[in-house]
């Protein structure tokens, strides 16, 4: 679980870092850098994991942030912050949904309940804030990234994996509609 939080804080999470290099999704190149986004601290986690000998995955989502402030709403032109990446991880016969996304410094400035990872319950984005308001909500269940197995042990899938839509930082971007639908 210590590798869980050191990727959380150890980077600070910057929304308006986002990038469609393909370098900035290396694990190596992720952890040189002060601040980013989900998607690569996603990468890192999952490799760290895989680097110790527990299989993990990346998957996505689309997320609904309700505390999104008016700058970051205007920027990407809404509120739902389409393939929001996490890392899912192989643990005593069970996979579990990890999020290091929101460092807790950030989550302290902004009164966001702050995510921990016991190795016992998935640790996904709290649907409200510590005072009550909602905060993000998923809207659309992505699935589990399959291209990128892991070489050590391979758990059995206990799903299907759902991607239908490319995410936006590949060649064919997707721009996904209110509805959590993409266009």
């Amino acid at each position: 679980m210590a590798l869980f939080t050191a990727v959380r804080d150890r980077i600070r999470h910057d929304p308006y870092v986002v990038s469609v290099d393909p370098e900035v999704f290396r694990a190596s190149a992720v952890a040189r850098l002060e601040a980013n986004w989900c998607v690569p601290k996603a990468v890192l986690y999952t490799a760290t994991l895989r680097h110790a000998g527990i299989p993990a995955r990346l998957a996505f989502a689309d997320v609904r942030n309700h505390l999104s402030s008016e700058k970051l709403t205007e920027a990407m032109g809404t509120d739902l912050f389409a393939w929001h990446g996490f890392t899912e991880l192989y643990l005593d016969g069970r996979w579990f949904k990890a999020s290091t996304a929101l460092n807790i410094g950030l989550c302290r400035r902004f009164g966001v309940k702050v995510l921990e990872f016991d190795g016992t319950a998935d640790a996904l984005l709290h649907p409200y804030d510590e005072a009550g308001q909602r905060h993000m909500e998923y809207v659309r269940d992505r699935g589990a990234s399959t291209t990128c197995r892991s070489t050590r042990s391979s758990p059995p899938s206990p799903r299907s994996t759902r991607n239908p839509c490319s995410p936006p930082w590949t060649s064919k971007p997707t721009r996904c509609s209110p509805d959590g639908g993409t266009t």
